[in-house]
């Protein structure tokens, strides 16, 4: 099962290891049926596509969920609709479940993209040398793709898509005073689209399983 949540607002301001954690707890807040890892200290089956750099909006927070056999099998357990609402019911504001999908795509498989808005209050400089936090330096202007730089009102608008190799904070960019990511792409086209044609029967997956291990 794969869960689409937006991080908005002040929650913007968590770092990708307090985001993953405070939607793990939800989760287990909400009574999802999970699986489980095995071992000493058991944690549930959860998976992350790349996190944000603290301060951009994520519009494309995408999260996959193992679910147990047995609530797989049982029906009503995993209706989508039921799912975002108990999960939503116990979730933080800034924090919500846009959508559920019953699917079991490899969601760091098929991601290639993302794709970024950026609002800046002076004119961006992009072909400036910057440094990332691991040392290694870039050019933002030569990693990002279908570039476009517009003037609104009072603010540049830049609007990009980078790929998963080349991610960077766009903070770091001169003049950047808000960042959202805006999707997930798969090549040119939006991930969203692709897991709402993926639908996974997860009960003929489940049967399958049961009776490979029977032979």
């Amino acid at each position: 099962m794969i869960l689409h949540f937006k991080k908005t607002g002040f929650l913007r301001f968590l770092s990708g290891i307090e985001t993953s954690n405070a939607i793990v707890k939800l989760l287990r807040r909400a009574n999802l049926p999970m699986e489980y890892s095995q071992g000493f200290n058991p944690q549930p089956r959860v998976s992350f596509l790349d996190s944000t750099p603290t301060g951009v909006i994520d519009l494309a927070l995408f999260v996959s969920v193992k679910l147990r056999e047995d609530a797989v099998l049982s029906p009503g357990e995993i209706n989508p609709e039921i799912l975002k609402e108990r999960i939503n019911q116990v979730s933080l504001n800034n924090l919500v479940v846009e959508k559920v999908f019953v699917s079991d795509i490899d969601l760091n498989r098929v991601t290639t993209h993302f794709e970024y808005t950026l609002f800046c209050y002076e004119k961006p400089e992009l072909n400036e040398r910057l440094k990332k936090h691991s040392g290694k330096e870039f050019v933002p202007g030569e990693v990002m793709e279908d570039l476009e730089v517009a003037f609104k009102g009072r603010l540049y608008v830049i609007k990009y898509k980078v790929g998963r190799s080349n991610l960077f904070n766009p903070y770091l960019i001169r003049g950047v005073y808000l960042a959202v990511r805006k999707m997930a792409l798969v090549k040119d086209r939006n991930l969203t689209e692709l897991l709402e044609e993926h639908v996974t029967d997860y009960r003929s997956t489940v049967c399958e399983n049961c009776n490979a291990r029977r032979d």
